[in-house]
Parts: structure tokens; C-alpha cells; sequence
């Protein structure tokens, strides 16, 4: 699924189990930059993150593949103390491995840039026919996410 930074849905394509996030996205990509041709920079999650990917968005398509991370990568708590993937961490790293050790690596933090495609997700999962997989065939399941986020379009110009 591919939105703008409103959390609009720009594209979206239904996989199957097996494929991999890498691939699945990449016709996803390909059918944003047809929409919009003036994109030139995408933000995705960790599970986009390595070269090849990176690569492929720079050579095929002339984007900018950024991954953003969250600000907690590279930490680990276990029983109250907190280890840093580096030996020398910057001020802000140190402060946010003892605020972790604290609260014993648990709570819930906001990333900007993440969120946005994690809302358009909550605000789908309101239709009922998106919270159970009840479809036999990809194309109605990827169908029904296009109407859900038509209803919603529609709510906010009509509201």
C-alpha cells in the first residue's frame, strides 16, 4: 500500500502470503509514479531496507528510497538494562536507552513518517469486510480496500 503523507490511498496491491514486501511493492511503486510523476522521494519501513531495493527505486523509477527506522533500533532491554548496538552513542541515543531500560523496553512510540501509512491501515480496518479475509480471489479483496477508502474519501469532503 502506497498513501501521500495525508494518509491517502495512492495505490495498493493484494499478495499472496508467500511474496515477499520488496516485490510486492515494486508494482505498487510503478503504478504511483505513473500517477505522479513529479514523486521523487518514498519513505518505507525496516522491511524495505537493503540495497537492492534502494537501487531499484533509483534506477527504474528515479526515486529516492528512504528507510526510516525506529528510534529504538539497535536497542535491546532484557531484565532492565539496555545495550546499544555502538560502544560510543550519541547523547540522544544514551538518553533514549535509559528512558527504554526504565520502562523495560515497553510502551508504544511515535515515528514520524510511519505512522501515516499505519492510520490509513486503523481507519480501513473501521469496514468490516476488511477486518476477516472472506474473499476467494486477490483482485475482489484489493477491490474492497478501494471502496473502503473511497467511503472514507467521500465522508471527509461530505462531513
Amino acid at each position: 500500500m502506497a498513501t501521500d503523507t495525508d494518509g491517502n490511498l495512492l495505490a495498493c496491491r493484494t499478495t499472496p502470503a508467500n511474496e515477499g514486501e520488496r516485490e510486492g511493492m515494486k508494482p505498487v511503486l510503478n503504478i504511483v509514479k505513473q500517477n505522479h510523476a513529479t514523486l521523487k522521494k518514498v519513505y518505507v519501513d525496516g522491511g524495505y531496507s537493503g540495497e537492492p531495493f534502494k537501487v531499484w527505486g533509483k534506477t527504474t523509477l528515479n526515486l529516492d528510497v528512504e528507510v526510516v527506522l525506529r528510534q529504538d533500533a539497535g536497542v535491546t532491554v532484557k531484565d532492565g538494562i539496555a545495550t546499544l548496538a555502538t560502544s560510543t552513542p550519541t547523547p540522544e541515543e544514551f538518553t533514549m536507552a535509559v528512558s527504554l531500560a526504565r520502562t523495560g523496553g515497553k510502551g508504544f512510540k511515535v515515528v514520524a513518517k510511519r505512522w501515516v501509512v499505519e492510520r490509513t491501515f486503523a481507519w480501513l480496518l473501521n469496514f468490516r469486510r476488511l477486518k476477516v479475509d472472506y474473499e476467494e480471489r486477490i483482485d475482489v479483496s484489493e477491490g474492497f480496500v478501494y471502496l473502503a477508502m473511497s467511503c472514507i474519501l467521500l465522508t471527509r469532503l461530505f462531513a
